[in-house]
C-alpha cells in the first residue's frame, strides 16, 4: 500500500510538472501573439500614413496638372482664336470657348488623316526608290573591295575593327 501511495504521489507531481510546462508554453504563445498583434497594428498604421501621404501627393499633383493644363489650354485657345480671326473673321468666338479636346486624340486624328491623304506608291515609284538606294555590302564583300583597292590585311582589319585572322580567312574562302 505504501508503494501505491508513493506511486500516486510521484504521478501527481509529474502531472503538476507537465501542467506547469504546458502553462509556460501557452503563456509564451500568448506573448508572441500579443507581440505580433502590436507589430501588425504598427505596420497598418505606417502603411496607412504612407498611403495618406501618397494620396496627398497625388492630389497635389493632379491639382498642379489641372492648373498647368488650364493655363496651356487658355494659351492655346487664345492662339487658336487669333489664327481663326485671321483666317475666318466671320466665325464666332463663342463656339470655341466650351470646346476642349485632348492633344493626344488630336494628334492621333491628324496622323490618321495624313495617312489617308498620302497617295499610294505605284510600282514604278517603288522601283525608283529601290534603284536609288544601293544595297549595303556584306562583310565579305567589303573585305574584298578593300583588298582590290590595294589595302593590306592589317589596314582592312583596323578599318573594319576585325581580327587579322578573320580578314585573312574571309579573303581565302571568298576566292
Amino acid at each position: 500500500m505504501v508503494i501505491g501511495i508513493v506511486f500516486l504521489f510521484i504521478t501527481q507531481v509529474l502531472s503538476f510538472y507537465f501542467i506547469a510546462l504546458l502553462y509556460v508554453k501557452i503563456s509564451r504563445l500568448r506573448d508572441i501573439e500579443t507581440h505580433q498583434t502590436k507589430v501588425r497594428d504598427e505596420l497598418e498604421a505606417s502603411l496607412g500614413a504612407y498611403l495618406a501621404e501618397i494620396r496627398d501627393e497625388n492630389d497635389r499633383l493632379i491639382a498642379e496638372l489641372a492648373t498647368k493644363t488650364h493655363q496651356t489650354f487658355e494659351n492655346s485657345t487664345s492662339i487658336e482664336k487669333e489664327a481663326q480671326k485671321k483666317e475666318h473673321p466671320l466665325v464666332e468666338e463663342s463656339n470655341f470657348n466650351n470646346f476642349k479636346m485632348p492633344r493626344n486624340s488630336v494628334a492621333k486624328a491628324y496622323q490618321k488623316n495624313t495617312k489617308k491623304n498620302t497617295p499610294k506608291a505605284t510600282f514604278q515609284d517603288h522601283l525608283a526608290v529601290n534603284m536609288e538606294q544601293p544595297k549595303p555590302l556584306t562583310m565579305e564583300e567589303t573585305v574584298k573591295e578593300y583588298y582590290r583597292n590595294g589595302k593590306s590585311v592589317d589596314e582592312i582589319a583596323k578599318l573594319l575593327q576585325k581580327g587579322k585572322t578573320e580578314v585573312e580567312l574571309l579573303l581565302k574562302f571568298g576566292q
